[in-house]
């Protein structure tokens, strides 16, 4: 995680280090070019200013930050899906498509991608939820668009207005809107929502409904979509009593990715620790220590931030769970 300090850039562009990066496929481990990748909080804890990854893939512009704000807090029920793949380093294989022999690489950790075969069924799974979302709020009432969700400070139309935002984010676009925010996570997000929300929910829903088949992702792996999909679907269900029978791939496959990313990066791996998590309807089960049971969705509600009733888990490991997510959030 960053320090909270300030850091001012340095004068002039970036200065890019020298060295393969590796982005796209992470099991094809393709390296498309050379030069550093400081979409990640990680590296950009090294630097003062950012080199940005241009819309043509491998291609790096820099850029020059008035700051670089670091550690800054945001709201814990929405601090996810946004952020650039976080980077490990490891060594590369001979072959990889780089026609240079083994040498060692930056590229997206592998606990928080897939592989690119995998993608259209995660985007097809994506484009399920929100068009059972869009079905959901077609008959609300005008005044239950002012429910607050359980996003701190958002109302339903809010992060439906934050959905339409995520929607349209491409990599570019993400990288672009960071730099205008300074790196200020709620600062972004809020500008989305400004932007797209509309001067009625039911414009806002009309143009969920013309983005809802868009594949477009920032950063990171297409199962942040699924992930934001289900969550903040479950962020706007919830409060107005709303009941929806997920398909148990859906969450199965949203909580397995939960699972392996770090809470600093909207995930809820360290939530997990300590517990052997089991979803009672898919089967699957991850983690050790006390045994914690529930739904696959109450188990990434809750490993995701998201408030959950006692009444959900159950098990030998359930009331040291919930005291550890009391401590967490």
């Amino acid at each position: 995680m960053l320090s909270s300090s300030r850091r001012e850039p340095t004068n002039g562009l970036t200065a890019v280090a020298r060295h393969y990066v590796c982005v796209g496929d992470v099991q094809d481990l393709a390296c498309e070019s050379r030069g550093d990748h400081l979409g990640s909080s990680s590296i950009l804890s090294q630097y003062g200013s950012a080199a940005v990854l241009s819309p043509r893939v491998g291609s790096l512009m820099p850029v020059k930050l008035a700051t670089v704000s670091q550690g800054t807090a945001v709201s814990p029920g929405c601090r996810m899906w946004n952020y650039p793949t976080p980077i490990t380093r490891r060594e590369h294989r001979a072959g990889c498509g780089s026609g240079e022999p083994s040498h060692s690489v930056r590229e997206p950790c592998s606990s928080c991608c897939m592989p690119s075969k995998e993608w259209p069924v995660v985007w097809a799974a994506v484009r399920e939820e929100r068009r059972a979302l869009i079905d959901d709020l077609t008959a609300l009432r005008p005044e239950q668009w002012a429910t607050p969700s359980l996003c701190p400070g958002w109302d339903v139309h809010d992060v439906l207005a934050h959905l339409v935002s995520t929607a349209k984010t491409t990599r570019w676009r993400f990288l672009r809107g960071m730099v205008t925010a300074r790196f200020d996570f709620d600062r972004d997000n809020a500008a989305g929502i400004a932007r797209e929300r509309a001067a009625t929910p039911a414009g806002t829903l009309a143009e969920f409904r013309r983005v809802v088949d868009e594949t477009k992702t920032p950063p990171a792996a297409p199962a942040t979509r699924l992930v934001e999909a289900i969550v903040h679907g479950e962020d706007i269900r919830r409060p107005l009593g709303i009941s929806r029978e997920y398909p148990i791939e859906h969450v199965a496959t949203a909580l397995r990715y939960q699972l392996k990313t770090p809470a600093a990066m909207g995930g809820g791996k360290q939530r997990a620790e300590g517990s052997r998590l089991v979803a009672v309807d898919s089967g699957d089960a991850a983690g050790s220590g006390d045994v914690v049971r529930g739904s696959g969705l109450s188990l990434l509600l809750a490993v995701s931030g998201r408030p959950v009733h006692p009444d959900e888990f159950t098990g030998e490991g359930a009331a040291a769970f919930l005291s550890r997510l009391a401590i967490a959030d």
